[in-house]
């Protein structure tokens, strides 16, 4: 049975809106371009390395990492466990709990970047858009459904991925040295709030240039730049310009949030389905 929701003065059928959701994520499970860096990436960037560091340094030592130096001098801006008084463990836990944090935040937005482009622009390329527009559902609901169809797999692959890492790491570090790295508290606000606003973020940033761009990679390419704050993130966080806080990390989230809100509903406000269809 369909239910209402007035939004923003307009009537929204859920069953429409479930129906676009379900119909996305059948198709990216479809499409290995889009599925296959989905799964890849995350386990790489947020398991198979921080795992290999790890390991790499319980057993070799500091020494191993070539810019050791540089993040031994940051240690002491970072609340350590006086618990943990071993220099390799310290380095270990910092790297681990604070360097890493911005790789949470690429993730969710590359995955959001890659289902909502694959929504739009996969769409325009398999023909199967036009259809979709010519259908009774309203601007809202379809613009509404697109996003939820993307915000959805990228948020919930985003703390499966975390949940990896929390226990592979954990493991890691306690066969290897007795002692459990990964527990500072300021993966709550990265998890709960930072990483679902910046993945909102990107998909704005996306939704904008799929209904503009002729085909995935473009939008794909295009959207990509909203990644690059976030690498130099890690770079300016290992010379010690940056130490994060669960201040700074909530801070960031309200605003990338409020800027996501922003811009989501300018894109929705402007979805027009005649201009789409004029561009096929």
């Amino acid at each position: 049975m369909p239910i209402f929701t007035i939004l923003g003065g307009v009537v929204m059928n859920w069953g429409r809106i479930r129906a676009i959701i379900r119909k996305d994520l059948r198709e990216v499970g479809a499409n290995r371009m889009a599925l296959i860096p989905m799964i890849i990436v995350p386990v790489l960037m947020c398991v198979i390395v921080p795992g290999a560091i790890t390991a790499i340094v319980l057993t070799a030592g500091p020494d191993s990492l070539s810019n050791a130096a540089s993040l031994e001098q940051v240690i002491p801006y970072y609340p350590v466990p006086a618990a943990i008084t071993n220099q390799v463990q310290r380095l270990l836990y910092v790297i681990l709990n604070y360097t890493f944090v911005p790789f949470f935040m690429i993730v969710p937005l590359m995955l959001a970047t890659i289902v909502s482009a694959n929504a739009v622009v996969g769409e325009k390329e398999r023909g199967t858009l036009e259809t979709l527009l010519y259908t009774p559902i309203t601007n809202r609901e379809l613009a509404t459904g697109k996003l939820l169809a993307a915000f959805l797999p990228a948020a919930s692959i985003s703390f499966g991925v975390f949940i990896i890492y929390f226990i592979v790491l954990n493991v890691l570090g306690y066969a290897l040295a007795g002692v459990i790295l990964v527990r500072s508290l300021i993966w709550i606000p990265v998890i709960l709030l930072l990483a679902p606003a910046v993945s909102l973020l990107g998909l704005a940033v996306t939704l904008q240039v799929s209904f503009k761009a002729k085909s995935f990679t473009e939008a794909q390419q295009i959207a990509a730049v909203v990644v690059i704050p976030i690498v130099g993130l890690v770079l300016v966080q290992v010379t010690g310009v940056v130490i994060f806080n669960a201040l700074y990390v909530i801070l960031a989230a309200l605003a990338l949030g409020g800027l996501a809100y922003f811009l989501l509903t300018r894109v929705i406000s402007r979805f027009n389905r005649e201009k789409i269809i004029s561009t096929l």
